[in-house]
């Protein structure tokens, strides 16, 4: 258990650290928008708010929270307490690419106030090009791909 890292742990980041993840983000995410995020459905807009960060920064990552909004819930209040800079959600944040689940995701994720940047699943996007162009309609992406 003494190798078990508590990334929550305030930690001075390597330098130049933050500038290679932004630079590595916004060619993710292609094309950065100029505004401030309203929603986390503004990931276009949120590429603009991570540009300001200064070190040292916190981030949080989580994913797969389809099948568990109690647990969802629950750690998205937990990382909220610790205030990270920005959000990244690895994917299947819906069972299936229906109108009804996003909107449940939506108003689940209501809180998060953080920089939000969504990975598309293959729960999210199915394996249709509807459930693609759903994904797309949700989030305001650079250049409007599903990446």
């Amino acid at each position: 258990m003494d190798k078990v890292r508590n990334y929550f742990k305030r930690e001075k980041p390597a330098k130049g650290f933050l500038f290679s993840f932004l630079i590595f983000l916004g060619l993710i995410l292609l094309a950065p928008s100029l505004s401030s995020a309203g929603s986390i459905r503004e990931v276009a807009q949120s590429i603009e708010r991570v540009q300001s960060i200064e070190q040292p920064f916190r981030f949080a990552v989580i994913g797969d929270s389809r099948d568990g909004e109690k647990v969802y819930i629950q750690l998205m209040q937990r990382i909220l307490e610790r205030k990270p800079h920005f959000i990244i959600h690895l994917g299947d944040m819906i069972s299936e690419p229906h109108l009804k689940e996003w909107q449940a995701f939506f108003a689940i994720s209501k809180p998060v106030d953080a920089p939000f940047f969504p990975v598309a699943g293959n729960h999210d996007v199915g394996f249709t090009l509807r459930g693609e162009e759903m994904y797309r309609r949700h989030f305001t992406l650079p250049g409007g791909k599903t990446y």
